[in-house]
C-alpha cells in the first residue's frame, strides 16, 4: 500500500500505532506533519480529517520544517502527535499536538491544541523518543539527546489537558540526575503498572549507584513512583544493574509484570566485531529471569563488523521491539 498525505513533499512514515477500535494510524514526514487513519481493512479512513488526513503545524511565526516524532492513540480516542520543528536561526522545538476522534485539532489541549515541551538540559540533538499514556490520562513524554557519544534522557509529564507539571520534573531529575554517569548510552522507558515506569539502559563509563570509583560498561534499570520519586521497592533499593557489554536499547511489557528487553553486543575479536542480537526477561522487579531461554538469554542473530564495542555500524543494531501475546507471535525486533 502506498499513502500519500496532503502536504509531504518528501513522504515517510514516522510514527505508528493503533487506537482501541483496531484503527491504524499513521504520523508522516516530513517538510509538513501529516497524521492519517487506515480502517481495519487498512483501506484510508475518510472520516478521519479531511478524507482521511489531517495537516497540522506548530504554532510558530517562524519558518520551519515540521516533523513527526512519535503518535500515541489515547483512551478518549484522541491522536497525540510528537512534533519537532526547526524556526529560523534557532535550535529545534518540539511540541506535543491534539486531533479529536474526527481528526480536527483539539483546541482545548495545551494551548489552542499545542504544548511546548522543554528539553533543555539534555544535550543536543534532542528528539522525542515515547509517548505513554498513564491511567489517569496524563501523558509522559521520553525525550533523548546526544552529542559525542554522551547521551542523556529525560521525562516530562503533561496533564490531559496538555499542562506541564513541573513537580514531577524535580521530582525524577532528583533521583536521576544523581544515578547515571554522563557517558550514558540510555535504552528506553517502559510502563510498569498503576502509574509507575522504570527506564532501562547501559552506561558505558558505568552505573553510579554501584560504584561510582570504578566505572565499567553496565546495564541498567530504574524504578520510579508515578510521581516520578525512586520506587525503592524496586530492583535493590531502586535499581538494578546487568554488569557487562549488553546493550538493551528497547523494552517491552510482558506476562504477570514481566518485560522483555531487546540486547545487542559487540564482542572484541581481533579488528572484527560480533553483534550480538537477542532478548533477556526482567521479572516486575527488574531482576534477569534465569530460566528464560540460555541463562537468561535468547540469542537471534550474529553480524561481523568492524565497529568498537560501543559504535555501531549503520542499520545492524535493533532499536525497536513489539510483542503480541494474544497472536502467538513471541518477539519482533527490527
Amino acid at each position: 500500500m502506498h499513502l500519500t498525505g496532503p502536504s509531504n513533499s518528501e513522504p515517510g512514515a514516522a510514527a505508528i500505532t493503533v487506537d482501541e477500535s483496531g484503527r491504524i494510524i499513521v504520523a508522516g514526514c516530513c517538510d509538513g506533519v501529516d497524521v492519517g487513519r487506515l480502517g481495519r481493512d487498512g483501506s484510508l479512513d475518510r472520516s478521519f480529517g479531511s478524507g482521511g488526513w489531517a495537516a497540522v503545524a506548530p504554532p510558530t511565526h517562524d519558518p520551519v520544517d515540521p516533523q513527526a516524532e512519535q503518535v500515541l492513540s489515547d483512551t478518549d480516542g484522541r491522536t497525540i502527535v510528537g512534533v519537532d520543528s526547526y524556526p529560523s536561526g534557532c535550535c529545534s522545538r518540539f511540541w506535543l499536538t491534539a486531533l479529536t476522534p474526527a481528526g480536527r485539532l483539539d483546541t482545548s489541549f495545551g494551548n489552542g491544541g499545542w504544548a511546548e515541551v522543554d528539553m533543555t538540559g539534555i544535550g543536543p540533538d534532542e528528539g522525542i523518543a515515547g509517548l505513554y499514556e498513564e491511567p489517569d490520562g496524563s501523558i509522559l513524554v521520553e525525550a533523548i539527546g546526544g552529542n559525542m557519544g554522551t547521551y542523556g534522557i529525560d521525562v516530562i509529564k503533561f496533564s490531559s489537558t496538555g499542562q506541564a507539571d513541573p513537580a514531577f520534573s524535580q521530582s525524577f531529575h532528583a533521583v536521576w540526575d544523581n544515578l547515571v554517569f554522563d557517558a550514558s548510552f540510555v535504552g528506553h522507558m517502559f510502563l510498569r503498572g498503576n502509574g509507575a515506569f522504570g527506564i532501562v539502559g547501559f552506561s558505558a563509563s558505568g552505573f553510579a549507584a554501584e560504584d561510582p570509583m570504578n566505572p565499567t560498561p553496565t546495564g541498567f534499570s530504574v524504578g520510579f513512583t508515578s510521581e516520578g520519586t525512586l520506587d525503592t521497592g524496586y530492583g535493590h533499593g531502586g535499581d538494578v544493574s546487568y554488569p557487562g557489554t549488553f546493550q538493551g536499547d528497547a523494552v517491552v511489557p510482558w506476562a504477570e509484570g514481566s518485560m522483555i528487553q531487546e540486547l545487542d553486543y559487540a564482542s572484541p575479536a581481533g579488528s572484527q566485531q560480533d553483534i550480538v542480537v537477542g532478548f533477556r526477561q526482567l521479572t516486575s522487579q527488574g531482576f534477569i529471569n534465569p530460566d528464560f531461554g540460555v541463562n537468561g538469554r535468547v540469542v537471534v542473530s550474529t553480524t561481523p563488523t568492524t565497529s568498537s564495542p560501543y559504535q555501531f555500524p549503520p542499520y545492524s543494531e535493533p532499536e525497536v521491539l513489539a510483542a503480541w501475546p494474544d497472536r502467538g507471535t513471541r518477539y519482533g525486533s527490527c
